[in-house]
């Protein structure tokens, strides 16, 4: 993406991503008021994770989480679930590998089911 301008409505203020960047380089996003501002007491941190969390309850085998109007960067580092139901058996499930914002869960039967997905991004690897 390049100059690219994301604008969030956050408590009356709007945040302005400018220039070159990519997944891999969210260190370099400063996020005014965040952890790594330079006019904070820690200049060198890193951006902050950014985390959002849905809870879905219906019937199917394949439940879809869209993360797009959540997050600050188009896209989502790792996600964690929790799937209950009430059948009185084990149920294979999974999570598939999120496509852009969204993230689909598949078990191996139709259930009704309760899940909650959690979706974050900025997560740093070293």
């Amino acid at each position: 993406l390049s100059f690219l301008k994301l604008y969030m409505l956050f408590n009356h203020t709007a945040i302005q991503l400018n220039g070159t960047w990519k997944q891999e380089r969210v260190s370099d996003v400063i996020v005014l008021g965040g952890i790594n501002d330079p006019d904070q007491t820690c200049p060198s941190c890193l951006v902050p994770t950014t985390t959002a969390r849905i809870t879905i309850t219906e019937t199917g085998n394949m439940f879809t989480f869209n993360f797009t109007d959540m997050m600050v960067f188009p896209w989502i580092d790792e996600v964690m679930y929790t799937l209950s139901h009430d059948e009185n058996k084990t149920i294979s499930h999974v999570a598939r590998r999120p496509e852009g914002m969204i993230v689909v869960v598949e078990t191996s039967e139709n259930i009704r089911a309760t899940i909650t997905m959690e979706a974050k991004q900025g997560v740093v690897r070293k």
